[in-house]
């Protein structure tokens, strides 16, 4: 059953996180003493923050590298006075993408300046952008009810269509 304590009884607060990005390679990153980085909470609405790069135990100015995210959550606390006499642990997964995100708008911002051509309109380059589009919106949508694997998979497949196109002949 979940732990349900009091605010002042909470012992220990850590986060660990697991990413798997696109080189498909799992990464774990430092754990995060949640307490000391942000204190103790003394309601709910305190225990609300921001994942960052930083937190995560890269520079300041990193991104959050695309890919799965592996958040584990885990609570100690000791309802009786006896340090964590209790924990509980809550495993999340979660999928980051705005780096390929970025790079699909460039491509389609890109759109309306290959339409103004002359000679011999680009229309590969147009169509390319069209399917990094329309890939970027499928895994969005996919995101709700994919495995974790199908996400994988999928953005994996997205980078490669933005860094390196699709392969198509068009």
């Amino acid at each position: 059953s979940p732990v349900t304590p009091t605010f002042a009884e909470i012992d220990t607060m850590t986060l660990d996180t697991t990413v798997t990005g696109v080189d498909e390679t799992a990464n774990p990153k430092d754990q995060v003493d949640l307490l000391s980085e942000f204190g103790t909470f003394a309601s709910q609405a305190e225990m609300v923050y921001t994942i960052t790069a930083l937190l995560l135990g890269d520079t300041e100015d990193s991104l959050l590298e695309d890919g799965l995210y592996e958040l584990t959550y885990s609570v100690g606390y000791s309802g009786d006075g006896i340090i964590n006499t209790k924990t509980d642990t809550l495993v999340v997964t979660i999928l980051v993408y705005g780096v390929v995100k970025v790079l699909v708008y460039e491509k389609a911002r890109e759109i309306s300046t290959l339409y103004m051509c002359t000679n011999g309109c680009p229309s590969p380059e147009i169509a390319e952008a069209d399917l990094a589009g329309a890939y970027l919106f499928g895994m969005e949508n996919s995101a709700y009810t994919a495995k974790t694997e199908e996400l994988l998979d999928m953005l994996v497949t997205l980078t490669s269509i933005v860094t390196n196109g699709s392969k198509i002949t068009w």
